[in-house]
């Protein structure tokens, strides 16, 4: 097994981080957590994702092998602005850019559990928004997901509450913990 590398994710990628978030959709499924069981996020997202120029996959340098992937946007995001959360940084007024960036639809492929795929996904995730001058990165996961939760603490993101997700196709649970670390 070779280093691991991540880069922006390449239209002809599209086939293996689909199948790297159908891994995660799987991981997310066997804890008994309802996130992504409903269809979402799906090969259009992945898609769209990589059209954009937000989506990165990490790959072993050797086999080229995709070991996980991610998405980093700098939008605000709407289902962040609750009173229950208490963010490191402000949410933006309407019209004004964020000052933090997001990570979305982050998975590791199942072969590749344990290798540090996630903490060099969000390690890329990070330059990429320090390189957008953005002073802080977010994320959310369901409040059961106790992997997620323990590398995000691991790797210096504070909690900064919950919030009422937005549901996307259909998801009966909707609350998320949201982390923040500050760049």
């Amino acid at each position: 097994m070779g280093a691991i590398i991540v880069r922006k994710t390449n239209p002809s990628d599209a086939d293996a981080v689909w199948s790297v978030i159908q891994d995660g959709i799987a991981t997310v499924g066997s804890l008994g957590i309802s996130q992504w069981q409903h269809g979402y996020p799906n090969r259009a997202v992945v898609e769209r994702d990589i059209e954009r120029g937000v989506s990165y996959v990490a790959e072993d340098a050797e086999t080229s092998e995709k070991l996980g992937t991610l998405a980093v946007t700098f939008d605000a995001e709407d289902d962040y602005a609750s009173p229950t959360e208490h963010w490191l940084t402000p949410d933006p007024k309407p019209g004004e850019e964020p000052v933090y960036a997001v990570v979305h639809r982050n998975a590791v492929a199942h072969a590749a559990i344990g290798r540090g795929v996630m903490r060099a996904l969000f390690a890329a995730a990070e330059k990429a928004a320090r390189d957008a001058g953005r002073a802080s990165v977010r994320v959310d996961t369901h409040p059961r997901n106790t992997n997620q939760r323990g590398m995000l603490e691991h790797l210096g993101y504070a909690f900064c509450g919950q919030h009422e997700y937005t549901p996307k196709a259909g998801e009966p649970d909707i609350i998320r913990v949201g982390y923040e670390k500050l760049l």
